[in-house]
């Protein structure tokens, strides 16, 4: 079986818009934390699903170091005596809402929706794990 490689030449030929980032590898690295010990994930589809993650991740770093709000929904502004309001997320939880910062962790949302789409048989009632 063909290994995939996880190294940054191989990231910005996937995702070019990272060409000028830095820490690839770090991320990359903190991709392969979360992902590893999901044993559904092996070979081309492991990679995608690092380097999908290793992109969310560096587009919220983006967006923190430009000082943009990744802190929930804007639901407000004033700009007399500036006020800014802010919606508490309309997601099933954290992860779900953490994902969809960014056009990246939401692909990979799909991506874990569509693996984990089919309910199977476990400890005597049908459950959704990834496949």
């Amino acid at each position: 079986m063909n290994c995939p490689e996880y190294t940054e030449q191989v990231f910005i030929s996937q995702f070019p818009e990272f060409t000028e980032a830095e820490n690839i590898e770090l991320y990359i690295n903190r991709a392969l934390l979360y992902i590893s010990p999901y044993s559904a994930f092996c070979g081309q589809r492991k990679q995608y699903v690092v380097f999908l993650l290793a992109a969310h991740l560096l587009a919220i770093q983006d967006n923190v170091n430009n000082g943009e709000n990744t802190g929930g929904l804007q639901a407000g502004a004033s700009i007399d005596k500036v006020s800014v309001s802010v919606a508490p997320p309309p997601f099933t939880d954290g992860f779900e809402y953490w994902l969809n910062q960014t056009a990246y962790g939401q692909q990979l949302l799909a991506f874990f929706n569509m693996m984990a789409s089919v309910p199977t048989f476990h400890w005597g009632s049908f459950q959704r794990v990834l496949q």
